[in-house]
């Protein structure tokens, strides 16, 4: 029971699109269908959102193991106690917490969360890295938890990490953001609406403009437009074909794009989404002015085509358990280019890094782009144009190195990417 301080494990979520959606008797809610409740089509609900203040920190926050053994790591103890307002859990009938979770610290276990001095809720692990030990990676993920609601409060509530060991003395994290979920059933005043173009079976030619209509009661603040489809694993959970987006301090970046007038629309720079197998999806995130939500129905069976032009996406292989170059040391990972590199008319790298500025060399094939790119201590997403000339067919390898004694740069999963376009055949 929260409250108890009692350390149980709950229930958790990882996809934060498309959860496994709970069955909620409704006898009493003069509704004939459950609510959703997870981040898909037809929900409804309220997100309240936390990033900072920090502490120990400018931009982030971190978490340690409290047996930590290593020199230097006690002064980040005790952890943070922190705190967020949920004004409204009337008539909720699920919530969950989005955790932006960067992993600093490979080999850190046991990660958890809890509420108002509760019951300790596992966070889990990006389960979809092979190999079975993810935690053993760099990585940026947004791991999803499910928050009993009786662990909720009306007004402030206070929430707090910990992490488990490393295997070497210092397990730890960093968090750039938490937001929590509050799901209702559909019965409650919300805004409504429909992506309108495309609609189903539609076929996209290059950089759409997509719409939809939305209205509420309480006037509508934004429209955010999020597509299903593959695309380089920004998320980190080394799912490539999924609702395409991250979180930055709560706000959703790496999306479709975000209207917030009438008429609700969005140019959809596809220039280098890659070639597409299988059918796109659409939906419309509308949020009102009293900051309920409602995700609209999805608009499936869509397709991209071009004239004249492919974009392919090389997946990263072979990828580094702990990839941080630091004191002389290269990483490296492979990616395979299997098209005619002579019909080739751009490329470039891509990869999520932290402290990327205390880098020397960051290239692919031996040959060094650029001295760094990112950030000083911080998060970074990265593209970074590659000559032609540059590439091979067949095995390429992506890598970085670094002089300096202090940091270094770290790639998180799934390792440094690699986008080809060709003139068509």
């Amino acid at each position: 029971m929260c409250g108890t301080g009692v350390s149980t494990m709950a229930t958790a979520s990882w996809v934060l699109i498309g959860i496994a959606q709970a069955s909620v008797a409704l006898a009493d809610m003069g509704s004939g269908s459950p609510p959703v409740t997870g981040f898909a089509p037809g929900a409804v609900f309220r997100e309240y959102h936390w990033n900072g203040p920090w502490v120990n920190a400018i931009v982030w926050q971190r978490v340690t193991d409290p047996g930590a053994t290593y020199p230097g790591a006690k002064e980040f103890l005790p952890n943070p106690v922190n705190s967020v307002e949920i004004n409204d859990i009337d008539g909720a009938v699920y919530a969950e917490v989005c955790i932006e979770l960067l992993q600093c610290h490979a080999g850190t276990t046991d990660k958890r969360i809890r509420l108002n001095g509760g019951e300790w809720l596992s966070i889990p692990e990006a389960i979809n890295i092979p190999g079975g030990k993810p935690h053993r990676y760099q990585t940026m993920t947004y791991p999803v938890v499910e928050v009993p609601l009786h662990c909720l409060r009306s007004g402030t509530n206070t929430f707090e990490l910990t992490a488990g060991d490393s295997g070497w003395g210092w397990g730890q994290f960093l968090i750039y953001g938490v937001t929590f979920r509050v799901y209702y059933a559909a019965t409650i005043a919300h805004p409504t609406g429909q992506v309108t173009f495309p609609t189903e079976g539609t076929t996209l030619t290059e950089n759409p403009t997509i719409t939809a209509e939305a209205s509420s009661p309480a006037g509508v603040k934004r429209v955010d437009f999020l597509a299903f489809y593959e695309d380089f694993n920004f998320r980190g959970d080394n799912v490539w074909r999924q609702w395409q987006y991250v979180y930055r301090y709560g706000e959703m970046q790496h999306h479709v794009g975000t209207a917030t007038h009438s008429p609700f629309r969005v140019m959809w720079n596809t220039e280098w989404v890659p070639d597409q197998d299988k059918p796109m999806k659409l939906m419309a995130r509308i949020t009102d002015n009293n900051g309920v939500s409602f995700l609209t129905p999805a608009v499936d069976n869509v397709a991209l085509e071009r004239t004249g032009r492919s974009v392919k996406l090389c997946k990263p292989y072979d990828v580094p358990e702990r990839w941080v170059s630091r004191g002389g040391n290269t990483h490296r990972c492979k990616v395979n280019i299997t098209e005619d590199l002579e019909r080739a008319t751009a490329a470039r790298l891509l990869l999520v890094t932290w402290d990327g500025k205390l880098t020397d060399a960051i290239g692919i094939n031996e040959r060094k782009l650029v001295k760094n790119i990112g950030g000083n201590h911080d998060l970074s997403f990265d593209e970074i144009p590659v000559p032609l000339e540059y590439l091979k067919p067949g095995v390429n390898e992506p890598y970085t190195y670094s002089a300096t004694e202090h940091h270094g740069i770290e790639v998180n999963w799934p390792g440094i990417g690699l986008k080809v376009a060709f003139e068509s055949k």
